[in-house]
């Protein structure tokens, strides 16, 4: 019998406007908490009836950032 299913490692890359830095502290916060295998709910817009939106992290082992590499570049590198 098998009790976990195979985990899917991703490797995803974001180029993202982050003027205050919130979006890094959100990214760098769920890897933190993951990595102490702390399981929680994080919430998009919570109250509005249009927007809310709920993600489930398993942090027991299954659902982790490994990783987050920052770098800064011009606005010319991006495409948008």
């Amino acid at each position: 019998m098998k009790l976990i299913e195979e985990l899917s490692m991703k490797d995803v890359h974001l180029t993202i406007s982050d003027s205050e830095g919130q979006l890094r502290e959100l990214f760098e916060t769920i890897k933190d908490y993951t990595q102490m295998g702390h399981s929680f709910t994080v919430v998009i817009d919570p109250g509005d009836e249009d927007y809310e939106k709920s993600f489930y992290i398993d942090g027991d082992g299954s659902d982790k950032i490994n990783d987050i590499d920052i770098k800064e570049v011009d606005d010319d590198d991006t495409e948008n």
